[in-house]
């Protein structure tokens, strides 16, 4: 395959996942606001004691830190977004890790970037949970950053070699 048909196919990946987290979150706030509605409970337990849906409104970012950041943050998510792009066109196309690794860490920044500019907040459902134990709520962006991130750290590992 061309190094061009490559870079576009990462493209369309990154495409592909961003439209996938946008419908994946509206699809599930508005089940949750049907059910908050019918019952009075915007939780949707899916596996009991394991994976529960919530509505969570994250102003800030990862586990809501620097949430009083407002415009800033944006501005942040704005210049990783613009960064993330210019690697990923100029990544070497005989690098399927980093080319994969790239575009999911841009699928999810552009995901999370919607939602800050858009709403004010970036929408968090999948909230995990072990006996006492819970996880922060998190949305397919965030799969996509964490997943990529593993990515990334596997091209750079096995680069070393």
């Amino acid at each position: 395959m061309s190094a061009r048909l490559l870079r576009v196919l990462a493209f369309l990946l990154a495409a592909s996942l961003v439209s996938a987290d946008l419908a994946s979150k509206a699809a599930v706030f508005s089940a949750l606001e049907a059910a908050a509605s019918a019952r009075g409970d915007a939780a949707v337990v899916v596996v009991p004691g394991f994976l529960t849906l919530r509505e969570v409104r994250n102003p800030g970012g990862v586990w809501g830190l620097g949430s009083d950041l407002g415009g800033f943050l944006v501005a942040f998510r704005v210049l990783a977004l613009v960064v993330l792009v210019i690697l990923l066109a100029r990544a070497p196309a005989g690098r399927p890790r980093l080319l994969t690794g790239l575009s999911l860490v841009l699928a999810g920044a552009a995901g999370n970037l919607y939602d800050s500019a858009r709403l004010g907040h970036v929408r968090d459902f999948l909230y995990f949970h072990v006996l006492r134990y819970y996880f922060p709520a998190f949305n397919v962006a965030d799969v996509c950053i964490c997943v990529g991130a593993a990515f990334l750290i596997l091209h750079i590992t096995c680069e070393r070699r």
